[in-house]
């Protein structure tokens, strides 16, 4: 279903460094990049992708993602706890900011159309039936 993946942090006298190692994802080949920047207590998303998979990368300020497939689950993605989400499709997805002025990078397999998306939650449930 989900998956999370622990990252790891190196740090100096002069700062950190936090890699991403791409082939722990195999078979995912990012076609698409973007970053959400939210205002606390602000909600994004509410749609579901028919085949894109996306990674969830925190950089900045505490967010939950409300995640619905057979069942609901909600996760916190913080960047101090160095974990990163891989959200299958069909899978309906919510981003609520938590702090103020967070920062989240979203990684998308799949070019932008608007074909791709579910918006609405109703056809969301007809459509995993």
């Amino acid at each position: 279903m989900f998956k999370s993946f622990k990252i790891k942090k190196y740090t100096k006298s002069n700062g950190s460094l936090v890699p991403i190692y791409l082939n722990k994802f195999p078979k995912f080949n990012i076609k698409r990049f973007f970053i959400l920047f939210g205002k606390k207590n602000s909600i994004r998303g509410k749609h579901a992708h028919k085949k894109c998979t996306q990674i969830f990368i925190p950089i900045r300020g505490k967010t939950e993602l409300k995640l619905i497939k057979k069942s609901e689950k909600k996760l916190i993605l913080n960047p101090h706890a160095l974990k990163i989400i891989k959200v299958p499709p069909l899978t309906w997805c919510e981003i609520k900011f938590l702090d103020k002025n967070c920062v989240v990078i979203v990684l998308c397999d799949i070019n932008f159309s608007e074909k791709e998306y579910i918006r609405k939650f109703k056809n969301f449930s007809k459509f995993l039936r």
